[in-house]
């Protein structure tokens, strides 16, 4: 179910041993590894932070598959495969996703979903769930907000992957991402409903952070809330039994989220980078993030 994918509080009850441990001061290895592969990417997106970093430099592939292993041993029990850019444009991705697999190490995706194969469409059935960045509601949107003309494509392989969860029964959560600024924010509706028909599970919409991570002025923030919440309700409005249920979309919690700001925020410090890591491509030069 969706709803469990944004549910920190009940992940953490599902691993409180682990939590306890940390608590104690004990040595507790990771419970999730975020894992950057590749630093190439085909998309050129206005609002990416990592645009600086799009160059064709790639983990090891021996020293990938060494510490997935090395991880599993230390009680990891989840990856996320992020960027930095493209995952799956890393040259041996294929041999990491079945190395992950083989380990019982559940396993999720952030994708651009522009170049898909149907190998790797295979792959993402035994995955726990997808994100796609559609990240507009049509073409000449897509164009200025990602900087490349694929909106089709994309679109076509969230269709594909509905298609092929179908037919092979894999219990894949699959949702889409729409990062809001000025440039695309009237393209809300069209996003939702694009989502709603493909037949992904959910949509999330989250303000871009820009570049540099400035904040968006709240009155923007509220505005994309409002429009977000509308969208919900004009197209998911009738909705009867938990099955159904299982494919609302959850537009607006990341807005919702930013609006709160600082007042959501009650500890002095985070404690998340105790149960979480990170891996990421190498960086051969100086980068300039701003």
């Amino acid at each position: 179910m969706p709803a469990e994918i944004f549910d920190p509080q009940g992940k953490l009850l599902k691993n409180i041993e682990r939590v306890s441990d940390f608590v104690n001061d004990k040595d507790i290895g990771p419970i999730l590894t975020e894992i950057n592969p590749a630093n190439a990417c085909n998309a050129v997106c206005g609002f990416c932070r990592f645009t600086a970093l799009h160059k064709p430099q790639f983990i090891d592939k021996a020293v990938m598959l060494r510490t997935l292993e090395s991880m599993k041993n230390l009680g990891l029990k989840a990856c996320n495969w992020s960027g930095g850019g493209e995952p799956v444009m890393h040259p041996n991705i294929h041999e990491f996703f079945a190395k992950a697999n083989g380990l019982g190490i559940e396993q999720g995706i952030f994708t651009n979903g522009i170049s898909f194969t149907e190998k790797v469409v295979d792959e993402f059935m035994n995955f726990k769930w997808i994100r796609v960045s559609l990240d507009s509601g049509s073409r000449e949107v897509y164009k200025t907000a990602r900087g490349v003309d694929s909106f089709d494509s994309v679109v076509s392989n969230m269709k594909r992957l509905v298609k092929k969860r179908a037919e092979t029964g894999s219990k894949v959560i699959l949702g889409s991402v729409l990062t809001i600024d000025q440039s695309n924010k009237h393209d809300i509706d069209n996003f939702t409903r694009i989502v709603k028909e493909t037949g992904f599970n959910y949509a999330q919409m989250r303000p871009a952070t820009r570049p540099t991570f400035q904040q968006q002025p709240k009155e923007h923030i509220l505005e994309y809330q409002a429009a977000a919440k509308q969208a919900k309700e004009k197209h998911l409005l009738c909705l009867h039994n938990r099955q159904q249920c299982q494919r609302r979309l959850c537009g607006g919690l990341m807005l919702q989220h930013f609006n709160q700001g600082e007042s959501c925020r009650r500890h002095p410090h985070c404690n998340r980078l105790s149960l979480l890591s990170f891996i990421t491509a190498p960086v051969k030069e100086n980068v300039d993030y701003a």
